[in-house]
């Protein structure tokens, strides 16, 4: 981590700090407005009853949210009333998270940025992109444009992973790995993550590092496998099954005429990283989070379709550091850690 630093921007005053605030509130309530009014691809009532299609079932946390709302009385009455969504409690526990995660996307990002540049006028503004870039990868209103309950909780998880990683906040990093397990499988790249960052910048003994990557593997396996068996009876969705391979589908999406939609993954800013990549200077994290990225794009080319950029939404917590960095070197004297 590095040392504090005055920051691009300044000190912030109390109004400031309000305002800004304010600000970010606004922003996560507009994006969840958004959000909400995509089409759900998961039959909610199916995904409650533990019904649904797999492997969409299997990712069931925000199932189990879901469940324990409804027996709240309350939150039938404030469901009847929503401007968006079935009126139902589901789509109220839906709303609800993808406010919440994303605002926790946000400041969990602002804590990586800061934690790597030491700027924390920068962290605060910067880390708005990762809202900036969500609306393109999970709230388009063209191409594939529907939702699914995990999304945005699996951003947030994804962000907050990242940070503990980032701040060496080991003991941390083991429950909210557990939980986001079940929220979604890309946990796996946390793994992934958390070799690279500790092994290029020599931030722990080989021995630390492979023993809590093991561990965490073998945690991540045993839900995977424990979902398998407690939803074995549900039909699969057509071919997508989780190891369903659509590699011939994606090469052509790889075509000239689909680049418009593949680089507006993280709002068009990918090329922004690549050209101004010498401005980085931050050999763990590149290595961390554009090994993550990679591996990430070539398992979505077997598992994932391409141009369903939703599958790409974590990346807002990796791309967005890389710009705080490029910022941070470009316009301040102050060096950031290795």
């Amino acid at each position: 981590m590095s040392t504090p630093t005055a920051g691009i921007f300044g000190p912030e005053t109390a109004l400031a700090r309000f305002g800004r605030t304010l600000f970010t509130l606004l922003l996560c309530l507009h994006f969840m407005l958004a959000y909400m009014a995509e089409s759900v691809f998961l039959r909610l009532p199916d995904y409650v009853a533990g019904h649904e299609r797999l492997p969409y079932q299997n990712r069931e946390l925000p199932m189990l949210l879901m469940r324990a709302a409804g027996h709240v009385h309350a939150l039938t009455k404030v469901a009847a009333h929503l401007p968006f969504g079935d009126h139902t409690v589901p789509s109220l526990v839906m709303a609800l998270l993808a406010f919440f995660g994303m605002l926790a996307a946000v400041y969990a990002t602002r804590g990586t940025i800061q934690a790597l540049t030491g700027d924390a006028s920068l962290a605060r503004w910067i880390a708005l992109l990762v809202v900036l870039m969500s609306y393109f990868d999970l709230a388009s209103t063209w191409g594939l444009n529907y939702t699914a309950p995990y999304d945005v909780p699996s951003l947030a998880f994804f962000a907050l992973g990242i940070w503990l990683i980032v701040t060496g906040r080991l003991l941390g990093l083991y429950p909210v790995f557990l939980i986001a397990t079940f929220n979604r499988e890309t946990t796996i790249f946390l793994v992934l993550f958390y070799i690279l960052w500790n092994s290029v910048g020599k931030k722990a003994k080989p021995s630390v590092i492979a023993l809590n990557a093991i561990i965490l593997t073998a945690l991540w396996i045993a839900i995977k496998l424990y979902l398998a068996h407690r939803f074995q009876g549900n039909p699969m969705d057509g071919d997508n099954g989780l190891f369903a391979s659509h590699a011939r589908q994606n090469l052509k999406f790889l075509l000239p005429q689909q680049w418009p939609v593949l680089l507006s993954v993280c709002a068009f800013t990918l090329p922004i990283v690549i050209a101004c990549r010498r401005w980085i200077r931050n050999p763990a994290y590149s290595a961390a989070a554009g090994g993550v990225m990679a591996l990430w794009f070539l398992g979505m080319m077997v598992v994932g379709v391409l141009v369903e950029l939703r599958i790409f939404a974590e990346w807002a917590a990796l791309v967005t550091p890389f710009l705080a960095l490029i910022l941070h070197h470009r316009f301040s004297h102050e060096p950031a850690a290795a």
